[in-house]
């Protein structure tokens, strides 16, 4: 906390806290980097016991989420709810690094769409492909999907693939983080 006086010269204490959003929105312009926006918890259409959901928000990129190799359902999906709503302005994806002995986690990611979950509606940003790649090396796939502008603010951000890749004969999702990054200008959405 910080003392001020008032005009009556009583010291009083300022919660640190308002200025919190100015502090963030500085730092944010300054460094040339966005605000990402926490996850409160995800789930998913299914999951190996050793490779849960929850990894994919640890901030590890060396743990990774995968999808249970018995579930035969036609589609694998991971939603993640925010901490708070927001307005996002894109979703970056995080491969499972590394690969796995076949070399199939490259291209499992490719073809997941992007979508955003709103209280009332619901908006596709995109797919993940080879055009929204952001990476040079086998060991750099992170892949970044910019969402529309919406009026209603985000509430969860779900991940949807139904395509079986090369040399698989489920859909099979795995990946190592997510990562929703905040609206310019909608820093109050997540304090």
């Amino acid at each position: 906390a910080v003392v001020s006086t008032q005009s009556t010269g009583t010291p009083r204490l300022l919660n640190m806290d308002m200025f919190l959003p100015l502090v963030l929105l500085l730092l944010a312009r300054v460094s040339g980097s966005a605000v990402a926006v926490p996850f409160d918890s995800v789930t998913a259409q299914s999951y190996k016991n050793d490779r849960p959901p929850e990894n994919v928000i640890d901030g590890n990129n060396s743990t990774f989420y995968h999808s249970e190799l018995g579930d035969t359902s036609p589609e694998q999906w991971l939603k993640l709810t925010l901490a708070r709503e927001a307005h996002i302005s894109r979703v970056a994806v995080i491969n499972r690094i590394p690969t796995d002995s076949q070399g199939n986690s490259k291209d499992r990611i490719l073809g997941t769409r992007v979508s955003l979950l709103g209280a009332t509606a619901n908006t596709t940003c995109g797919w993940i492909n080879a055009t929204n790649a952001n990476w040079t090396t086998e060991l750099e796939q992170t892949y970044t999907v910019k969402c529309p502008a919406t009026k209603e603010k985000t509430a969860s951000v779900f991940l949807w693939d139904a395509t079986k890749k090369a040399g698989d004969t489920k859909v099979i999702m795995n990946l190592a983080e997510v990562t929703a990054y905040l609206r310019l200008g909608r820093l109050l959405d997540i304090l």
